[in-house]
This record gives C-alpha cells, sequence and structure tokens, in this order.
C-alpha cells in the first residue's frame, strides 16, 4: 500500500473478496462431492481471509512506522492520526479473527443439541445485547409463539449476529417474532431504523462488504450468518421492504416436527 494512491487496505480486501463471493452467493455446484466440494469451499474462505488480514496487518506496520517517526520528532499531535488508525485496525482485525473462530468453530461441531426456539431466542438475545456497540438500547418487542418447537441450539450462532445487527441499527423498537410450522420455525426480526438503500440492499450478504467500517466491522457477519443457516438446514431471507427498518428471516428446521 502506498500513501496517498488512493487505494487502502480496505480496498484491497474488499476486492479480494470477489475470489470467495462464488462461494457464499452461488448454489452449491451439483453432482459436486460433498466433502470436496466442502474442502474447496474453506480453502477458498481461508484464502480470502488470510489476504484480508494481510493488508490489515500491513496497514498496522505503516502506522506504527509512522507513530514512531512523529514521536521521534516530539511531534505528538502528528503520531495521534496514525494511532487512531492503529486502534481502528486492531479493532476489525480482532472481529475478522472472531468471524472466522465462529464459522470453524461451527464447521468442526457435529453435535446437534435440541433446545426450544424461545429459549434460543433467549440466549440468542442476552448475547447480542452484551456486544452492542451502542450504549442506548432500542425497545425490544418479542412476540413469541405459544407453540413449542425445538430446534438446533447452533442456530442462535446465527441469530446473534441477526439481533446484534438490528440493536445497533439506531433503531427505537426492535421486534422478534416466532412462527411455528409443522416442519420448520421462522425467527423474523425487524427494526425502525433508518433502513437500507437498494445498492446496499443488493449486497449485504457478500463478503467483507459493510456499512459500519468506522466501528470495525468485518463484513463478514452476514455472510458466515446465512452460510451457517444453510449448513443447519434452514435458510436466511432479507425481504426488500419500502421505507424505514430492516426486515430479516432465519428459518431453522423443526427437530421435533411430526413423521
Amino acid at each position: 500500500m502506498h500513501i496517498g494512491r488512493g487505494r487502502t487496505h480496505v480496498d484491497l480486501a474488499e476486492a479480494n473478496a470477489l475470489h470467495t463471493a462464488e462461494f457464499f452467493m452461488t448454489e452449491d455446484a451439483p453432482n459436486a462431492d460433498p466433502s470436496t466440494q466442502l474442502g474447496h469451499e474453506v480453502r477458498m474462505f481461508a484464502a480470502g481471509l488470510a489476504h484480508a488480514m494481510a493488508n490489515v496487518v500491513g496497514s498496522l506496520q505503516m502506522n506504527a512506522e509512522l507513530s514512531r517517526m512523529y514521536a521521534k520528532r516530539n511531534d505528538l499531535e502528528r503520531a495521534m492520526l496514525p494511532l487512531e488508525r492503529l486502534a481502528h485496525d486492531c479493532t476489525r482485525a480482532n472481529k475478522v479473527v472472531a468471524d472466522l473462530q465462529r464459522l470453524a468453530g461451527s464447521l468442526s461441531s457435529t453435535r446437534v443439541v435440541r433446545m426450544s426456539l424461545v429459549s434460543v431466542v433467549n440466549m440468542a438475545l442476552d448475547a447480542a445485547r452484551a456486544k452492542m456497540d451502542s450504549t442506548t438500547e432500542p425497545e425490544v418487542d418479542l412476540r413469541l409463539s405459544s407453540e413449542h418447537a425445538d430446534v438446533d441450539s447452533n442456530g442462535h450462532l446465527v441469530l446473534i449476529e441477526l439481533l446484534r445487527n438490528a440493536l445497533n441499527s439506531g433503531a427505537k423498537t426492535v421486534a422478534v417474532t416466532t412462527q411455528v410450522m409443522v416442519s420448520e420455525a421462522n425467527i423474523i426480526i425487524e427494526d425502525d431504523g433508518a433502513g437500507i438503500d437498494a445498492e446496499t440492499y443488493k449486497r449485504v450478504f457478500e463478503p467483507f462488504f459493510t456499512t459500519r467500517r468506522e466501528h470495525g466491522n468485518s463484513g463478514l457477519g452476514l455472510t458466515i450468518s446465512r452460510h451457517l443457516s444453510n449448513k443447519l438446514g434452514g435458510s436466511l431471507a432479507m425481504p426488500a421492504i419500502p421505507g424505514k427498518g430492516v426486515k430479516i428471516i432465519l428459518t431453522l428446521p423443526r427437530l421435533d416436527a411430526p413423521g
């Protein structure tokens, strides 16, 4: 990376994501051997993350050198900007690593833990609240079905990301609704925040894309969440809605489905 050339480590990370986008945004190849396909997908994603992290590390090194140079000159005021960039890049790197650990842990876990749908929602909500970026929490309106359903508890890993996004959206209210069907259950999260524009909507599941980079977001949360929901036999959808707010639907198979 060169100073003043206009192309940052963030740009390079996003450009590199194009090499992994096909894995996350298309159907698996027909007739492909599942183990071979999975191995290829994981290798591609790991390579993408390695390149992204390399760019972040390059920025860390550059800003560390700038900070040291200004400090030697006793120009502490000019040293502050690269120091702030260092802190920002450390935050983003930590979140990228955390997302990778979440993905790796979920892929390596073969144990299905049966849990009630209500418990999964409450467990994820507690975890999401603990990870809020802002200090002002919106009102959470829980609209939980009275009909019992058991799902895979690993679904809470997906739900944490969805709830965290909603809680940090600047919304006044976040509604969480559950719907129980014969063979599956829906968890619907709606917020009354500013919403997203048409161009952002097209890219929400794209690897490394984020509108909250200033908060250190990696741009991997929704990408990984959709992948994990598919691995659990479910799905993740974000219907286009006019006006303010975002609506996202996580569907999980019922483990207590009749028959």
